[in-house]
């Protein structure tokens, strides 16, 4: 890309050539030296001078413009150049300052700004080979910027995805460990109700023993031993008379008779 400093040198002879700017060209030389000497700063208050001594605005604009760029401060030299557009009504000096305004969007990185601005540039001279070398060169960065936005989108809505699959694993482990917290909360339950049903059976087992000994030692008489004796040895004589009938009448049979 090209900073334009032949036009510098056109629009300085310009100035030469005006009685009425003769004044302005010792400030105009001395800038335009500093400036070929990387001087920058220097250069921009020699042309901030020649305005002041009546040199044209657009001249000094433009070249305030390239200063403004060579240090890398991209705003103030798109205002300078805009200013140097919109202060000539000569064609060359107008496609030259659209040229360096794409140059100065492209360091920006703002390929489609550039790309306009370098067609304006064409329309006013279209055999500007820098000024089509340039313009190729930003529809080439668009097309990048534009892939590469394609591209991260792409790789953003894949990360989305794989968001979405860990959180639903996520959710899948978290009711695994639900589930497992239920069936543990389940076991404990079980544990629980058996604790408590051994505790029951001991307290049972406890009130058993406490009834066991608060119950009174069963006692019976002479007498009534006596009297349960003789009573168990009739039931035992009439148990075996009766055994006896049932042995003395047998069991009745059909005899077949054999012809």
């Amino acid at each position: 890309m090209k900073t334009n400093l032949f036009s510098t040198f056109v629009f300085l002879l310009m100035v030469s050539s005006s009685a009425d700017a003769q004044v302005a060209k010792k400030e105009l030389y001395e800038g335009n030296i500093a400036y070929q000497e990387g001087n920058y700063t220097k250069a921009d208050s020699l042309y901030q001078l020649g305005t002041q001594k009546g040199a044209p605005e657009g001249i000094t604009s433009y070249n305030r413009g390239n200063t403004f760029y060579q240090r890398g401060l991209y705003d103030e030299a798109m205002e300078s150049f805009k200013k140097a557009e919109r202060n000539t009504d000569d064609p060359t000096e107008k496609a030259e300052a659209f040229h360096n305004i794409g140059n100065t969007f492209l360091q920006q990185e703002k390929p489609s700004e550039a790309i306009d601005a370098y067609k304006k540039s064409l329309r006013l001279n279209p055999t500007d080979e820098d000024t089509r070398y340039n313009l190729a060169y930003a529809q080439q960065m668009l097309q990048e910027q534009q892939e590469q936005e394609e591209q991260e989108g792409d790789e953003e809505q894949e990360g989305d995805q794989e968001q979405e699959k860990d959180g639903d694993q996520d959710k899948e482990g978290d009711q695994e460990q639900e589930g497992d917290q239920d069936k543990e909360g389940e076991g404990d339950e079980e544990k629980e109700s058996e604790k408590e049903k051994e505790g029951d059976k001991e307290k049972e087992g406890d009130q058993d023993q406490e009834g066991k000994k608060e119950a009174k030692p069963f006692e019976i008489s002479k007498d009534d031993a006596q009297r349960m004796l003789e009573a168990l040895d009739q039931k035992e004589k009439a148990l075996q008379m009766k055994l006896q009938k049932e042995k003395g009448k047998g069991d009745k049979k059909k005899i077949e008779k054999d012809w």
